[in-house]
């Protein structure tokens, strides 16, 4: 225990150089890189094999992957036929894999209340609004923590998502615009309008004991200095939670619960094209095609309701 504190300190300080993402999975017992096993196998000065078992994957590459690195050698090609250093670009009519989408699936109804029940008895005000602005608007995980205090309209009961907040390693947390550049507002429910206003006011007092004036403009979410909340702190305190409370096992992530509002609304039968504008979709054509079954049952719904009505 005593040789892992240090080990975690040193990490900590970056004297030994294991990214935030690999000690996670270091704690959790999932795999990493080989050069990251190698460090850690060399701090305790232990064999590589005493401390891990390579697993090589017997995965081949996706037809997203080769498509990728067939455009690239073409472009080099392309570059060198140009310069008139080859007659011909040898990839030109190479013909590309096609790309499967694969159908995004829902969260099963159970686990969901599950999750909320235990969300609710966690009794963190801000960890519960954040799993529920992610679960109730369809939000992306960066939209979620770029959330301001005056993107809350509480007449309206509307939140708007305006930027994002994203992580590089060469520049830390930053804010940036939204992947499509275009805000989007979302009505959301009564019962979420009160725990943002309830929250409003803890965060409140969380500002003024930073000697911070709190004004509508300020970050929504952010770590104990009052700067941008890292993505990996919310999802690392995600993974935490579900081990604490008996979920470990769940499908539950930030993306799963982006994906889950979409085909809950598209199973209800709402509009593809109001699901789209919801979550921010360059296209309603990436609606169509990763969620097909929720659409389809969507309107089976609805042909059977009106059919019912007609007859009623």
């Amino acid at each position: 225990f005593f040789l892992l504190s240090i080990f975690y300190g040193l990490v900590q300080s970056k004297e030994i150089p294991i990214n935030r993402h690999s000690l996670v999975n270091l704690r959790l017992g999932k795999g990493v890189s080989l050069k990251t096993a190698n460090n850690v196998s060399n701090f305790f000065g232990s064999k590589f094999e005493d401390l891990f078992t390579e697993k090589i994957s017997q995965k081949g590459l996706s037809a997203k992957t080769i498509n990728n690195y067939c455009a690239f050698i073409s472009s080099v090609f392309e570059w060198a036929k140009k310069a008139r250093y080859i007659k011909d670009n040898p990839c030109e009519n190479v013909k590309k894999f096609r790309v499967c989408k694969t159908e995004r699936k829902s969260i099963a109804n159970e686990e969901m209340k599950i999750f909320f029940k235990s969300l609710e008895n966690n009794g963190d005000l801000e960890f519960l609004l954040q799993n529920y602005i992610l679960a109730f608007t369809g939000c992306r995980r960066g939209e979620m923590l770029g959330l301001r205090f005056n993107s809350f309209d509480s007449k309206q009961g509307t939140l708007t998502f305006k930027e994002s907040v994203l992580y590089e390693k060469e520049v830390g947390c930053y804010i940036s615009t939204l992947k499509n550049s275009e805000m989007r507002t979302i009505k959301i429910s009564n019962q979420l309008c009160e725990i943002i206003k309830k929250y409003e006011i803890t965060k409140r007092n969380d500002y003024d004991k930073l000697g911070i004036k709190f004004d509508d403009s300020l970050m929504m979410f952010t770590n104990k200095t009052g700067g941008y909340l890292h993505p990996d702190t919310f999802c690392e305190r995600l993974r935490n939670f579900k081990i604490k409370y008996g979920l470990k096992d769940s499908e539950i992530k930030p993306l799963k619960l982006r994906h889950n509002y979409a085909t809950q609304l598209l199973e209800q039968g709402e509009s593809p094209y109001a699901v789209a504008k919801d979550m921010g979709h360059y296209s309603p054509t990436t609606t169509f095609s990763f969620y097909a079954d929720a659409i389809e049952i969507g309107k089976r719904k609805n042909l059977s309701q009106s059919l019912y009505s007609l007859y009623k």
